[in-house]
């Protein structure tokens, strides 16, 4: 009885292959997720400079293009051309607003993000700075173009970035997980066989291995059995 306690006791322990194939999995993850989540920072940081580039340029040329029309008072000129760039679609606020603060233009659009999971909207969250420009009239600030990008097309580029970024490192980590359980069986394959040799040297059985193990620390094991 007591032999029989012992064996289901030894039974329950986990085998040591068991054992390495859990911690080199954890570690596989460990580094899935932080590669994954280095790249999507670093991709999101690059889409926030982006997006603040995009407004300061695009603030910066159309004062150079209104500064004349300004300066003429031509209102309509100056809304067509505001319309012009607004209605591309890449922008969620345009607006011209003089110097003692009084608005001339303003267009604003609803800020809405198709294609892009709202949880992820939420998890990462995109910066719009807002691009500045100065319209001067002679010597004098008349007034100033505020410029904001619509982050729903970094939001879509980052999300697609993201999802091929998973699926590449999900199967980089499936196809290293095979290899590695692979070679681990066959590499502790002689360690099952020392294993039945001490069991049977218990039995007061001594069999020999013809084949030595090729890992140095179980052939002196085997040899000295």
């Amino acid at each position: 009885p007591k032999q029989n306690t012992q064996a289901e006791k030894e039974n329950k322990i986990m085998p040591l292959s068991r054992q390495l194939i859990i911690i080199i999995l954890l570690l596989f993850i460990m580094v899935f997720i932080g590669t994954l989540g280095v790249s999507v920072s670093n991709t999101r940081d690059y889409l926030n400079s982006q997006l603040e580039s995009h407004a300061q340029d695009t603030a910066s040329s159309l004062g150079l293009s209104l500064t004349p029309h300004l300066l003429k008072e031509d209102l309509p000129i100056m809304i067509s051309m505001v319309d012009a760039i607004f209605d591309r679609g890449y922008y969620s606020e345009i607006k011209v607003i003089a110097i003692d603060g009084a608005p001339m233009i303003e267009r604003v659009a609803s800020v809405s993000i198709e294609g892009v999971p709202p949880w992820f909207i939420k998890f990462i969250s995109l910066q719009t700075p807002e691009g500045l420009s100065t319209i001067s009239a002679g010597w004098n600030q008349a007034a100033k173009v505020h410029v904001r990008s619509h982050p729903g097309y970094a939001y879509l580029d980052l999300w697609r970035n993201s999802v091929e970024t998973f699926w590449w490192f999900l199967l980089s980590f499936v196809i290293a997980a095979v290899v590695f359980v692979v070679l681990l069986r066959i590499i502790l394959t002689p360690l099952a066989q020392v294993e039945e040799q001490a069991l049977a040297i218990t039995r007061r059985e001594f069999p020999v291995m013809g084949k030595l193990p090729w890992t140095r620390e179980l052939r002196r094991v085997v040899m000295a059995m």
